[in-house]
């Protein structure tokens, strides 16, 4: 009797497995409740090898978002899925990540996205318009969500060919690089200070999202004019001649 009782439960199990693996992708995405700021496009294919024509996120669109679930790891009752987003010749984002823990600590591996530096730019409260140049590579080797925003990170953002066009004049900015970190919690972002524009700055993102930052600006013989120009106005430079930084 206990053998035809597990063999009814295994026949079952593998039964209602059949079933959720054959659903379409589409079908499955209706369970989930997205937050109000995430607009989803057209779902097709299936839970294995999915695709959605557009996200929308924050009003940044992000196009072609292909996902791949592994088999193996669903065995192992640890799903990982890998997406892939964009293309060249579509506007938005490009890049790929591998997302797992999602029964656990929510975990993502080799995250490597490119976008126009103006996609990030526009969401800034800046006190002139400006439009950014470029593109800006975000890599993250490894993050793990916590409280309140990591337990674990490692990245760094690249803005290759920096430059900002403001009050009618293109100003190059050369090569700003960021290293991402997680300390006690929070998202810590800190600027390399070997740049061109004399900029060493460290901000942290942390409970509610709400940010802060800290840093100078300490002009060089490369400090570009323009940059030179606006220092009065970030108030007097201290006795080692920087500009203080604060939010």
């Amino acid at each position: 009797m206990k053998n035809y009782f597990k063999f009814s439960a295994g026949f079952i199990g593998l039964y209602l497995f059949f079933i959720l693996s054959s659903m379409p992708l589409s079908f499955v995405s209706q369970w989930f409740e997205l937050p109000k700021n995430v607009f989803v496009g057209k779902v097709s294919g299936s839970i294995w090898q999915g695709e959605i024509s557009s996200l929308v996120v924050d009003g940044i669109t992000i196009n072609k978002v292909e996902s791949e679930l592994s088999f193996f790891s669903l065995l192992l009752f640890s799903p990982e899925i890998k997406l892939s987003f964009g293309a060249p010749s579509l506007k938005g984002p490009e890049g790929s990540v591998t997302i797992s823990g999602v029964f656990s600590d929510l975990t993502i591996d080799n995250m490597v996205l490119s976008t126009e530096a103006n996609l990030m730019t526009n969401k800034l409260q800046l006190p002139i318009p400006i439009v950014a140049h470029d593109y800006i590579d975000l890599n993250i080797e490894h993050f793990t969500l916590g409280q309140p925003v990591c337990q674990e990170l490692i990245g760094n953002i690249i803005w290759q060919k920096a430059a900002v066009s403001a009050l009618g004049e293109k100003i190059q900015l050369g090569k700003l690089e960021a290293k991402l970190t997680c300390q006690k919690g929070d998202m810590v972002v800190e600027i390399n200070p070997k740049n061109d524009l004399g900029l060493s700055f460290t901000a942290s993102i942390g409970q509610g999202f709400r940010a802060s930052g800290d840093g100078y600006l300490t002009p060089t013989d490369k400090t570009p004019e323009a940059i030179q120009q606006i220092l009065p106005f970030l108030g007097k430079a201290d006795n080692q001649g920087r500009h203080r930084l604060v939010f």
